[in-house]
């Protein structure tokens, strides 16, 4: 089962991009990045709802450049990942290395406000 982090209500702000943002990080890179910027990984959900809401608004799903690490989300203690096929199929990976990175590995925020 896949279980977010700390308790999320209220309106929440994202990236309102199609490609996944912040390519070439790692998993620590994405953390003191968000910490800047006073945001939080992303959580699966939001990851879903928002890119169903952006295939309405752009005509186009998230992802479908690259992997988005989403920290916000865990199973059994790794951060999951998801793509989107330009069909609207979203596939998941679970338990990423920390370490990964490279230029089809991104990451994405969302903020509570």
């Amino acid at each position: 089962p896949i279980e977010d982090e700390g308790d999320r209500t209220g309106y929440i702000r994202i990236e309102g991009v199609i490609d996944s943002p912040n390519l070439n990080t790692d998993e620590n890179q994405l953390r003191v990045h968000f910490k800047s910027q006073g945001t939080r990984g992303q959580r699966l959900t939001t990851y879903i709802i928002a890119s169903r809401a952006m295939k309405l608004l752009k005509g186009k799903y998230f992802g479908q450049n690259a992997w988005s690490r989403l920290l916000g989300s865990r199973d059994d203690g790794g951060i999951v990942s998801a793509f989107c096929y330009p069909n609207g199929f979203l596939y998941v990976i679970r338990r990423l290395h920390p370490r990964v990175r490279g230029p089809y590995w991104g990451g994405r925020s969302e903020e509570v406000l």
